[in-house]
């Protein structure tokens, strides 16, 4: 015959599986807030990394707007002497062709 179950045991399990499943949901909330931190320090550091990347961004189309004109500058004030100093300008392509070939066959 089927021996019925011991009320005191009953309980006393009950209350065990009570205690694990309250230390489960500490571990499991503990876990939740960790991740939440940790998710809250990554979008911080994204956020960071964006804004320098936006401000880089804005520095180098700066510094190759300069460029430009610094080079557009240059461009006309050869035109320029080219223009104003047409056999000079000859002689001096010439010598440098001279030199860049000599220095090439060596």
């Amino acid at each position: 015959m089927a021996k019925s179950p011991d009320p005191e045991n009953v309980f006393d399990k009950m209350r065990e599986k009570s205690d694990s499943n309250t230390e489960s949901e500490r571990i499991a909330q503990s876990i939740n807030e960790a991740v939440d931190r940790f998710a809250s320090h990554a979008a911080d550091a994204e956020r960071r990394v964006r804004d320098a990347a936006v401000e880089a961004q804005d520095r180098l189309r700066g510094s190759g707007k300069s460029a430009r004109r610094s080079l557009d500058r240059t461009g006309h004030s050869i035109e320029n002497y080219v223009d104003s100093h047409p056999w000079t300008s000859l002689g001096v392509a010439f010598g440098a062709g001279i030199i860049i070939s000599s220095l090439l066959r060596r």
